[in-house]
């Protein structure tokens, strides 16, 4: 039996207080990933500091895990453990790598990306139709991303920076892992995604954190207290807590929208650069710009 017009129920994937408030936030916890994986770099090796983050946030979800595992149906496990592949492990060691020669105020900006490929992903494998409007963006996103990758120091100056391509690449499987979950993983729990994601991860990323020696820094290393709070924190919140809130986010909306959080993403990461003394050049605004531009048309031609 229809219900009265009045009594429909709204679009499940419209935009609400409540969705915009939990972009916020993640925006607020990611925003802060960057400077305090510059901070985890000073002692660390990229890939000691992708292990210590992926292992706290193992730890952290570690008790819900059991109880995901009864939960979840074991068809769908394969699925999560592609999911926490290209959505998890992978990005961690990319960004990492990354860092150690590019700003995190830049890094923040250039993972900026992942609505465009979320909507190019989309359209190419999910049948998500595309629009002028989005192509447009596409175009501009992937121009302001190039420039930003060969700006030099000064305006006009070109200073190419391949590690700006580790970024580009974990966007690209941000946003196939956008699609992955909304596709694949519909219906189930966003703590139940999140605590099995990292319970199949955590394995490897503890053989990683033994095999590179990270008890024998964390003795020798005077300064390893604070670098290791800084990854602990990051792994705690930013790979722990906010997968949770990313998970439910993107199941009570859409992919476009769930992964413009990297809208604001950048504004929190540049205002940490800035406080630890890093400097932007007007290029790399101008860049930026560039590239929430194409961000915006991608999301808006939805």
């Amino acid at each position: 039996m229809a219900l009265p017009p009045k009594m429909l129920p709204d679009n499940p994937e419209a935009p609400t207080l409540k969705k915009w408030l939990m972009l916020v936030f993640l925006a607020l916890i990611w925003g802060s990933s960057f400077i305090l994986i510059k901070k985890g770099l000073v002692v660390f090796s990229p890939s000691q500091t992708a292990a210590i983050r992926l292992v706290a946030a193992f730890v952290t979800l570690l008790a819900f895990s059991f109880v995901s595992l009864r939960a979840v149906p074991r068809s769908k496990w394969g699925y999560i453990f592609i999911s926490g592949l290209i959505g998890t492990f992978i990005p961690a060691f990319l960004f990492a790598y990354a860092q150690t020669k590019l700003e995190s105020a830049l890094a923040g900006v250039l993972n900026s990306l992942t609505p465009v490929f979320t909507f190019l992903i989309g359209w190419l494998f999910f049948s998500l139709r595309l629009r002028l409007k989005a192509m447009l963006g596409l175009l501009l996103g992937f121009l302001g991303a190039i420039s930003l990758i060969l700006m030099g120091k000064e305006l006009g100056q070109i200073e190419p920076n391949p590690y700006g391509l580790l970024i580009i690449f974990a966007a690209i499987l941000y946003g196939c892992n956008l699609n992955f979950v909304k596709h694949y993983l519909k219906g189930l729990k966003a703590l139940h995604i999140s605590s099995l994601v990292l319970l199949f991860m955590g394995p490897f990323a503890l053989v990683t954190f033994f095999v590179e020696g990270v008890p024998q820094t964390i003795q020798s290393e005077p300064a390893s207290f604070w670098a290791l709070t800084a990854l602990v924190s990051l792994g705690v919140f930013s790979t722990g807590v906010a997968t949770i809130f990313f998970n439910r986010l993107l199941l009570v909306s859409s992919p476009v929208f769930t992964s413009s959080v990297t809208y604001l993403i950048p504004i929190v990461a540049i205002f940490w650069g800035l406080m630890d003394g890093e400097q932007l050049m007007l290029g790399h605004y101008l860049s930026m710009g560039i590239i929430i531009l194409g961000v915006w048309l991608v999301n808006s031609s939805k």
